[in-house]
């Protein structure tokens, strides 16, 4: 679960990145942000899945190589019977993927260990895509296989060998396609980490995207209360990320149930990690008033931000 501070921080930098001079657009960016924003995290979680992805496709080599000495043995006499030629284009589709499918494990098993880089992020993300990608595409090639129950004798008997090599092969494929659908599998405990962090992940956007849009839209009477406040207020005056911070607060105080206190609280705070050495002081006293105005003094036990903050 992502936690508030995580969520009004990343709603903060969206109306920020959505900020240009004060003519706000509607956009929010989009996956390249994410990246930025949840760079370690996104880097947990992918280090994870490839941990996973390769533990699943252990032994993969030696079943590429019995799967494809048995078929090339068989092959001029599947291909010779007269109804060997469905099997036939089969087993060759998933010979002719089977390089591909072991060159993209072994290309992410030699990825150096990532660091909490957003950079990593970029070939630790291809080479996943390339496994999967593979993966979905040699495990529905196996699927092609026509059952052992419909081919003739004595096919049926030549190609049992071979059948159970791509019975072997489909397994590894499984548990790879398991790992790339992890919310598909609630009952694999060893998934858990893998399905939590992409829930968390995703939560985190979509209540920080959701947060975000709820002030633009409300983006009129917000900025009034503003204006009222600070003297020949026009929004590109104001810092763009004090800006941001306030907007988001305004929303709070005008409409939500979280107490004043907390509200100021936190406003400073992120003013102190995005802002400036003035920001603090400055968020603390445009929201002041506004919180008296909108019918929401914040407590007396609150303690104001010192000047020299």
């Amino acid at each position: 679960m992502p936690s508030r501070r995580q969520i009004r921080e990343a709603a903060v930098q969206l109306l920020y990145s959505a900020d240009f001079d004060g003519r706000t657009t509607p956009d929010l960016p989009g996956d390249a942000f994410w990246d930025l924003v949840a760079g370690p995290d996104r880097m947990r979680l992918m280090s994870s899945t490839a941990r996973a992805l390769l533990h699943a496709a252990h032994g993969q080599d030696t079943r590429v190589r019995s799967f494809a000495e048995r078929w090339q043995s068989l092959r001029p006499r599947v291909i010779a019977h007269p109804s060997g030629d469905v099997s036939a284009s089969a087993l060759d589709r998933i010979d002719e993927l089977t390089p591909a499918w072991s060159a993209a494990l072994a290309a992410l098993e030699r990825l150096p260990k990532p660091a909490d880089d957003p950079a990593a992020l970029v070939p630790l993300q291809s080479a996943l895509d390339a496994v999967f990608l593979h993966n979905r595409t040699l495990l529905a090639a196996c699927g092609r296989m026509p059952e052992p129950t419909d081919l003739p004798s004595p096919l049926r008997g030549w190609l049992e060998p071979v059948e159970a090599a791509v019975r072997k092969l489909r397994e590894c494929c499984a548990r790879i396609d398991a790992v790339e659908h992890a919310e598909n599998h609630p009952d694999d405990a060893g998934l858990n980490p893998i399905r939590n962090a992409r829930n968390e992940l995703l939560e985190w956007r979509l209540r920080s995207e959701e947060t975000a849009r709820r002030v633009l839209a409300r983006l009129d009477p917000i900025d009034a209360e503003i204006a009222g406040t600070v003297e020949h207020y026009s929004p590109e005056r104001i810092d763009a990320i004090d800006r941001a911070i306030l907007r988001l607060a305004i929303d709070e105080l005008m409409g939500g149930d979280t107490p004043t206190k907390v509200v100021i609280n936190e406003a400073i705070e992120l003013a102190k990690r995005f802002g400036t050495s003035e920001s603090g002081r400055f968020v603390n006293g445009v929201l002041d008033p506004i919180a008296h105005k909108t019918g929401k003094p914040r407590e007396e036990t609150f303690t104001p931000v010192p000047a020299d903050e």
